[in-house]
């Protein structure tokens, strides 16, 4: 008896162990783009609500740094960059599971015309960024996404030299290009409708039209070395 005693004692303390280590807090790294940071943040909130035992961590930066951090540090479970291109180059390198360009998109971001209060230079259209004397922001886009974006729009309507010449800020992730319309150090520049919303109390929204509008694709993958896929 007072062996079968001990075992039951065994056998209570082997469960709550493993109750206890099922309930163990886990940690997620989700490095994902500075322009996706009011939206993650909202939905970190009701992930939260429904997994108590998860705690999400946050890696925010512009989309271009990540794969240089990536390649050192090689952790990390999930990515979502501001654009497509940063996770197909973080695919090539073999570090995201599984990625289905077709279903993997989470969301996209639309592209606007942003300039500071008042719109003081009177910027109506694209071609407007290539008069003589307007100080257009730019994005780098060996940094943030959205410097892909400009270079691209400017093409697509045949001023991007002109666009060059008038540029006085080059960001490097696209809160700065809030930041900038913001403070009125430049005229006008091209963001995410999702960022410029939250400077609605001091700059102008105008849209775009449809042939200049961007509509970004935002992908979302597992990393291969993340400890938590499922």
């Amino acid at each position: 008896m007072r062996f079968k005693s001990f075992l039951f004692h065994i056998g209570v303390v082997c469960l709550l162990a493993s109750c206890v280590l099922c309930q163990r807090e886990k940690d997620l790294l989700f490095h994902a783009g500075v322009g996706q940071r009011s939206s993650l943040t909202d939905i970190q909130k009701l992930f939260v609500e429904k997994h108590p035992n998860v705690h999400v961590n946050f890696s925010f930066k512009g989309s271009g740094y990540f794969l240089a951090d990536i390649s050192r540090s090689h952790e990390g479970d999930l990515y979502m960059p501001g654009e497509e291109f940063y996770l197909l180059q973080a695919a090539e390198r073999g570090y995201i599971k599984d990625y289905d360009p077709d279903h993997d998109i989470a969301a996209h971001f639309v592209t606007v015309i942003m300039t500071p209060r008042g719109n003081p230079k009177g910027i109506k259209r694209i071609e407007d960024f290539a008069k003589p004397g307007i100080r257009v922001g730019l994005g780098n886009p060996r940094s943030c996404a959205i410097g892909i974006e400009h270079e691209r729009v400017f093409k697509r309507a045949g001023i991007w030299d002109e666009v060059q010449r008038n540029a006085a800020f080059s960001a490097k992730c696209i809160a700065e290009i809030g930041n900038a319309a913001q403070h009125n150090l430049v005229d006008a520049t091209i963001a995410w409708a999702t960022t410029a919303v939250l400077y609605l109390r001091d700059c102008e929204i105008i849209p775009l039209e449809p042939r200049y509008r961007g509509v970004i694709r935002l992908p979302v993958a597992v990393m291969t070395f993340s400890k938590n896929p499922r």
